[in-house]
């Protein structure tokens, strides 16, 4: 087995899978086969394209084992294969287990994490405790610039004062 493909009998198939299923005319064939089996004509009637493109996708569909063609009669007749998605659900299920698991252990730290935050104050409220030294008063010094001196607390351009973004507790 190489890093970039995996190899074995199943390999080839189901890279012949994930090519057949990369077109959207393929998908809406299997869309259509899905509600029953089907003549050349009513496979081919929703597409704006020729005969002989259709064909191509038709092919591309039995080469990768998704349909099958019925050539006992006048007419072929589409249908899907019987398990036609097993090897590509099988090879996409390792991964839903996989993203399953990670997200399992996601919630489950979420839950932990809102749990022990229910114990903290509002992190949006200011600390305890004065921001500035003990005598300045809410804004600072006379001489600290914007929000001291006659203002008191407000900036200039009107805004609120901005709030301390450390939570208490943290060090």
């Amino acid at each position: 087995m190489t890093a970039d493909r995996p190899e074995g009998p199943d390999a080839a198939a189901l890279d012949r899978a994930f090519a057949a299923l990369g077109d959207p005319t393929r998908r809406a064939i299997l869309e259509r086969l899905s509600q029953g089996e089907a003549g050349f004509a009513d496979v081919a009637r929703p597409f704006e394209m020729s005969p002989p493109a259709v064909v191509k996708h038709l092919k591309a569909l039995e080469r990768a084992g998704l349909i099958e063609k019925d050539d006992e009669g006048q007419r072929p007749i589409y249908r899907l294969a019987p398990q036609a998605l097993a090897a590509p659900r099988g090879w996409l299920d390792r991964f839903a287990r996989f993203w399953d698991g990670a997200l399992d252990r996601l919630e489950d730290y979420i839950a932990e994490m809102d749990a022990a935050g229910e114990d903290d104050d509002d992190p949006a409220a200011p600390e305890d405790g004065p921001e500035d030294g003990p005598d300045d008063g809410p804004g600072g010094g006379p001489d600290d610039g914007p929000g001291g001196g006659p203002g008191g607390g407000e900036d200039p351009s009107g805004a609120p004062p901005a709030r301390s973004s450390k939570r208490q507790g943290d060090a």
